[in-house]
């Protein structure tokens, strides 16, 4: 679990990198910028993490996103991946976005 304790540190350094970007560009809220974030995210964790990852998601219209507890769909992005050991996890910096437990980010194996 050790690779996974530098996928969290990225994760979490990586969140405080794009609120910066946000606040520069004068934006108060993640909402709308999954796909920059996870674009992002995707690439240093591959460059700086030693793993594999790719971005998941979609527009909420036809090809795929989120669903909420109702069903209906929303668009949304995250990464998926396999930390150095082949750890899978889940990680999202812009999870917040949501009313589902307010973390600025989620990192699930």
């Amino acid at each position: 679990m050790e690779d996974l304790d530098q996928v969290i540190a990225l994760c979490t350094s990586l969140r405080g990198i794009f609120m910066r970007i946000l606040q520069a560009s004068d934006l108060d809220d993640v909402s709308g910028s999954c796909l920059y974030a996870s674009i992002l995210l995707q690439q240093s964790l591959d460059k700086f993490g030693g793993c594999e990852t790719v971005i998941r998601g979609g527009d909420g219209d036809l090809d795929g996103g989120a669903a909420d507890p109702s069903g209906n769909w929303f668009g949304h992005y995250w990464v998926e991946g396999l930390s150095g050991s082949g750890t899978m996890f889940v990680a999202d910096i812009t999870a917040d976005q949501f009313e589902v437990g307010r973390q600025s980010w989620r990192a699930m194996a």
